[in-house]
């Protein structure tokens, strides 16, 4: 029996589950018993055995084996429902205290063992039934104030954290969840304080430790006020740090004759918005000419990480794989070139780029900005979004440029088909937008308010996943009465997935691009909609998106230089509903025409642009530290 498989053990334990459900306990129990010392731990068994025990009426022996279950696989669901029901049923009307308490206990790991599947709605039904029990348990609050902020109900998540840190106050999760929480209301500097509590009391800790320093830095590309040039510096401090760490680079390899070895590194290779316009290069990008591998340090994948990984590449996972042994192995690949997806991102790897696993490493896409990292040779991008020769100033990394725009969107298979303008039949114009909050700046809605108080009737519909937040459409609605406009005009929706957002285009006559951060994947998607986007152009690349996006496209008449022009440019549009509509007709052909649906002749430019780093990143030393 030591050899029996595990779908051998599965099959034992249903035989005896199946027994048990025709009422047969006894000869369930006799099944299983010898099962118990012969065959390899498994979940299925040990819970089978317990529930037949639990209906033999044998609940303290019972309750052992569950336990034992919960303590080898607490991610074990099934074994929860039993157990909570039979510390329940001890409780009676005057319960020992410790007795609720491991209730309590009970209930919040079931929640995070419901966490781990995404249910996070499941997950803070039992967290709330753990704090009814105990409302001093600071694990339950801290792992509320987790689910909430995933939900997007964050000033919810906000009170929860801030009731464990009360009880606890050096509670790391509670301090990392209160900061996760204050980035999403946009209290930056809050947020900043919360991350260095938890590292006065955890150096190591991985969440905290991204967050004060790259997520930092990635927070300062949303503040309005940051010139382009103190958002650099500020990455230039952080790479500076990582100058003494650098490991040596591999000796590159001579690919004069050869395909070249490029590697992608990245989170996201799934349902993401960066997705949508990597994998379109990663699909057409010349075999002939590249090897490829994919290195996924996600902990979710689905449809789209399918098909990628049907794709002629090598497909490696690093999840949970420490930086070094993860930089061992991409060295063992002997790639030529590390193209990064991520930057600072969630789920970045920029400690494990500092060993340099690769001769010739560059960044793309992922973070719109210098890295500061002294390991990033490269970044690849385009000259509407870094224009020479300033942009060369406010990067640690030598910009290597794409011939046209570094977007190739494509666009959901299933996208409802275009409709005529809604203006025409309603009566007024819409205008929209489906973009993070996190992007919608004071100055933004400020602009955005005059636009609505230009344009008579008109109204706004805007969409995002925090907009279940009450907290959050409390505070937008706050702004936008504060510059004069009438609430009732506004219209702010939960984000819906499965592409139902896009049916909100549908609604909208004008999209309205966020700033200094530009919408990506949004703009594209409103395009593709027939929706015309008016963008600004900005003082930093993830404020020039908009403007690479139309200039591909062949309408950069949707470009304003500055807010003044950004409302005359709205307005215009919607003084002419008919020429919106004949627009709006035509868009979808005039997108599907444009360099931003080539995907072909986009991997070939790209694939020069790698060939190109190649050869310059082995032939040549690329300057990093500006003094």
């Amino acid at each position: 029996m030591a050899q029996t498989t595990e779908a051998e053990i599965i099959g034992l334990a249903s035989q005896a589950g199946q027994l048990a459900g025709q009422g047969r306990l006894q000869e369930a129990k006799n099944l299983l018993a010898p099962a118990l010392n012969q065959v390899p731990p498994h979940p299925h068994l040990w819970h089978n055995w317990a529930q037949i025990l639990t209906d033999l009426g044998e609940t303290v022996e019972a309750e052992r084996w569950f336990y034992e279950v919960l303590n080898r696989w607490p991610q074990f669901l099934p074994s929860y429902v039993t157990l909570i029901t039979i510390r329940r049923s001890r409780l009676g009307p005057r319960p020992a205290p410790n007795a609720v308490t491991e209730l309590a206990r009970l209930l919040n790991n079931q929640g995070n063992a419901i966490q781990t599947t995404g249910d996070h709605g499941r997950a803070c039904t039992c967290y709330r039934e753990a704090l009814a029990l105990d409302e001093r348990y600071a694990n339950a609050w801290a792992n509320l104030s987790n689910s909430l902020r995933i939900m997007g109900i964050v000033t919810e998540a906000e009170t929860a954290a801030r009731k464990a840190l009360a009880i606890d106050g050096r509670h790391v999760g509670a301090w990392n969840n209160l900061g996760c929480a204050l980035i999403d209301l946009g209290r930056i500097r809050e947020a900043d304080r919360c991350y260095d509590e938890v590292l006065k009391i955890q150096p190591d800790h991985p969440d905290a430790r991204h967050n004060a320093g790259g997520g930092r830095l990635f927070n300062l590309l949303f503040l309005e006020q940051l010139t382009n040039e103190q958002i650099y510096q500020q990455h230039q401090r952080y790479g500076a740090k990582q100058v003494d760490q650098l490991a040596p680079r591999p000796v590159p390899r001579d690919v004069s004759d050869g395909k070249i070895r490029v590697g992608f590194l990245s989170a996201d290779f799934r349902n993401h918005a960066m997705a949508m316009f990597v994998t379109p290069m990663l699909e057409h990008l010349d075999r002939q000419q590249f090897e490829v591998f994919c290195y996924a340090n996600q902990t979710q994948s689905d449809h789209v990480t399918g098909f990628i990984r049907s794709l002629p590449l090598t497909w490696r996972e690093i999840t949970g794989v420490s930086d070094q042994a993860a930089a061992n192995l991409i060295r063992e690949d002997h790639l030529d070139l590390l193209v990064d997806l991520n930057g600072h991102t969630d789920g970045q790897r920029m400690e494990m780029l500092a060993l340099r696993p690769a001769p010739c490493i560059a960044t793309w896409l992922g973070y719109m900005a210098t890295t500061g990292s002294p390991a990033i040779d490269f970044r690849i991008t385009d000259r509407w979004t870094d224009p020479e020769p300033e942009s060369a100033e406010v990067h640690t990394e030598a910009l290597a440029y794409l011939s046209g725009s570094q977007f190739t969107f494509r666009p959901e298979a299933k996208a409802p088909a275009v409709v005529a303008t809604p203006a025409l039949t309603r009566g007024h114009v819409t205008f929209g937008s489906l973009n993070n909050v996190r992007k919608l700046s004071v100055a933004t809605i400020r602009t955005w308010a005059a636009i609505l108080e230009r344009v008579p009737h008109s109204r706004l519909i805007m969409q995002a996943k925090l907009f279940v937040d009450p907290g959050t459409t409390g505070y937008f609605r706050g702004l936008f009465e504060a510059f004069g406009i009438d609430i009732e005009r506004i219209d702010m929706h939960p984000y819906s997935h499965n592409n139902q957002h896009l049916s909100t285009y549908r609604d909208i006559d004008i999209a309205l691009d966020p700033f200094p951060y530009n919408g990506g994947a949004t703009t594209c998607d409103a395009l593709w909609m027939g929706v015309p986007v008016v963008t600004l152009l900005g003082n930093r690349s993830v404020g020039r998106m908009g403007v690479s996006i139309l200039k591909s496209l062949g309408r950069p008449e949707w470009i304003a230089v500055d807010p003044d022009a950004y409302i005359n440019l709205a307005v215009g549009l919607a003084s002419d509903i008919q020429h919106l509509n004949q627009v709006r007709l035509g868009m979808r052909d005039q997108l599907a025409q444009s360099r931003l649906r080539n995907e072909a002749g986009f991997a070939q430019d790209f694939g020069q642009t790698l060939r190109a780093m190649v050869e310059k990143g082995t032939t040549s030393s690329v300057p990093h530290l500006r003094s």
